[in-house]
């Protein structure tokens, strides 16, 4: 028995480039972040033999994204059937509130630096990381219900997110405390990959923040 869900944060975006505050705003890829994600879906086509459940953020970069790898397998993997894409509102991104569209420069930098280092500080009309773990952990509730009891083999979820959605999930689906999410950097485009063995879904962390399709390399080896 094997269950491994693999999480996706989105290619570079316009906002990104820019320093700008994202959160539940918008803006499109960069060319830049396309090319990451052609990297990893050219990847994911050649290694991956099965994926039997497909959930995205419902924010446009993330939609984008997932396009780009769909059609990777299209064109090079016609072998695989992938499962059905499903719109998922909890794996939307933190909202950062009256922070959002602003860059950097433009914000008060104690403020988000309180922010960034304690969990439980809001963004000012937005949502604080505590929030976002409960998200993820109702996420976790949610994927589980889509698993038949007993379950015998394999399956393989791809979730396509935002980067503080991921570092909360890594406080969540390994029962880490949530300060583990905020001290972890993660790159557009990157792999974060967790398993589980049985059924009580304990799961381990295989990748974290893995670029390596970027250069060649694959994230998706055996485990």
């Amino acid at each position: 028995m094997l269950f491994d869900i693999i999480f996706i944060r989105h290619g570079e975006t316009e906002f990104n480039r820019e320093w700008r505050m994202q959160g539940r705003q918008d803006s499109p890829l960069t060319a830049e972040g396309r090319a990451q994600v052609l990297a990893l879906g050219r990847t994911m086509a050649a290694h991956l033999n099965a994926i039997d459940s497909w959930f995205i953020s419902p924010l446009g970069r993330v939609r984008e994204t997932s396009q780009i790898l769909r059609d990777c397998f299209e064109r090079e993997s016609g072998a695989i059937a992938l499962p059905q894409e499903e719109v998922h509102d909890r794996l939307v991104e933190i909202h950062c509130g009256d922070f959002e569209g602003r860059t950097q420069q433009e914000i008060d930098a104690d403020m988000l630096t309180r922010i960034r280092k304690s969990p439980a500080m809001r963004y000012p009309g937005g949502e604080n990381m505590l929030e976002v773990v409960d998200r993820a952990r109702e996420f976790l509730d949610h994927w589980k219900t889509l698993i038949p009891t007993p379950f015998a083999g394999e399956h393989r979820t791809v979730v396509i997110s935002h980067g503080n959605f991921i570092r909360a999930m890594m406080a969540a689906i390994c029962d880490l405390p949530p300060e583990a999410g905020i001290r972890a950097l993660l790159h557009n485009a990157a792999v974060c990959r967790f398993i589980a063995r049985d059924q009580d879904y304990f799961f381990r962390m295989v990748n974290w923040n893995d670029r390596s399709h970027t250069h060649g390399g694959n994230p998706f080896g055996p485990v």
